[in-house]
Parts: C-alpha cells; sequence; structure tokens
C-alpha cells in the first residue's frame, strides 16, 4: 500500500480532478462550439489553471483565519461560511 504525506496527497488529487476537469471540459466546448480541440483545450486549461489558483489563495487564506479565530471544528455553520466564501470569491 502506497501512503502519500498530505500535501503529495493533496497534489495527486488535484492534478487528477483537474486533468479529468479538463478533459471533460475540452470534450463539452467541441460539442457546444462545434469546433476541434485546438479549439477547446486552451480555454479548458486556462478555466482550470484559474481555479486551482484561486482553490489555494482562498483556502490558504481560510485556514489562517481559522487558526487566528482559534476554530478547532469545522460545524455546519463554518463549512456553510467556507463553501459561500469560495463561491463568491468566483464573482
Amino acid at each position: 500500500m502506497i501512503v502519500l504525506s498530505p500535501i503529495k496527497r493533496r497534489i495527486l488529487y488535484v492534478s487528477i480532478f483537474e486533468l479529468l476537469g479538463i478533459l471533460f471540459s475540452t470534450l463539452l466546448l467541441m460539442a457546444i462550439s462545434k469546433g476541434d480541440a485546438q479549439e477547446s483545450l486552451p480555454v479548458a486549461v486556462i478555466i482550470s489553471t484559474a481555479a486551482v489558483i484561486w482553490n489555494f489563495i482562498y483556502n490558504t487564506g481560510f485556514e489562517a483565519w481559522e487558526q487566528r479565530k482559534h476554530i478547532l471544528v469545522r460545524t455546519f455553520k463554518i463549512r456553510t461560511l467556507h463553501a459561500v466564501g469560495f463561491e463568491g470569491g468566483f464573482y
């Protein structure tokens, strides 16, 4: 059995998730635009890159806020605040 450190595990999960997202997005964009992969793939990669960067920035900031406030458990209220803040950051 392979055991990964938390940071390596996060990198692996993000990489797999985003590669699948890029593949799915490229196929979806190709179908919607009736174009080819050369037009759709760069758009999917840019969107994926923006999502990874925002995820890293937001979660780093949120975890720092939790530490400053001495929040040890993520209650439903904290998880809701996290989700609303994360999604609201896209707008």
